[in-house]
């Protein structure tokens, strides 16, 4: 019952931004993806749902979380390449419940709402780079021979998926305030769709239409 869930969900999510795909202009997509803001985060929520997978010893729920919500992150973000109407006069509304969830997803990783998961610990030094977690660290003891120079530092890979949920939810908001302050504006140009364009040049007159000399008096 609980693996049809699952399907039902990923299987959806797939569809859903699969048809996001289908709407976005390749021109625009193509300016967009190379837009700093939007490098930028994407690869926030990427790091972001590694660390969190590794919490999950990478199991069905790192999957799901990469192949439904980072996907459909990364068209929200791209969403001025829309070429549907309806999509970019609601975008704002995705803006929001992706702001959402990026901040109930932090909030439930920080509170260990989520079951059978362990704190991932990179551990780096001189003796090179390992994974272990936190219970680990916490019985380790120091060694007599260990050499004075011997330096070992430990990177929580649940504080470094918080502080990037934290950053893309912050820029989902700000999108989300702009896209209502500036309804008709494209967010990663910031050029709206109500500037005015030049004018086409006017036609030269034909040769038929200009007017007959006048007559000499």
């Amino acid at each position: 019952g609980d693996k049809w869930w699952y399907w039902l969900f990923v299987g959806g999510g797939v569809w859903l931004w699969l048809n996001m795909l289908s709407t976005r202009n390749p021109e625009l997509l193509r300016r967009l993806i190379t837009n700093f803001d939007a490098v930028f985060n994407i690869c926030n929520l990427l790091v972001a749902s590694i660390c969190l997978g590794a919490s999950f010893g990478f199991d069905e729920r790192a999957a799901a979380f990469l192949l439904v919500p980072f996907p459909l992150f990364v068209f929200v973000v791209l969403g001025d390449a829309t070429m549907s109407d309806i999509e970019f006069e609601v975008r704002r509304h995705f803006l929001l419940a992706s702001g959402l969830l990026a901040i109930a997803v932090l909030v439930m990783d920080l509170g260990e709402m989520f079951q059978d998961t362990e704190s991932v610990v990179l551990a780096w030094g001189t003796d090179g780079l390992w994974l272990t977690n936190a219970d680990a660290i916490a019985n380790i003891t120091s060694a007599a021979d260990d050499a004075p120079w011997d330096v070992t530092r430990h990177t929580y890979l649940r504080s470094v998926a918080a502080t990037r949920f934290a950053l893309s939810a912050a820029y989902l908001f700000k999108d989300y305030r702009r896209s209502i302050t500036h309804p008709d504006e494209a967010r990663s140009f910031g050029v709206g769709s109500s500037t005015p364009l030049p004018s086409p040049p006017s036609p030269s007159p034909s040769p038929s239409s200009s007017p007959s000399p006048s007559p000499l008096l």
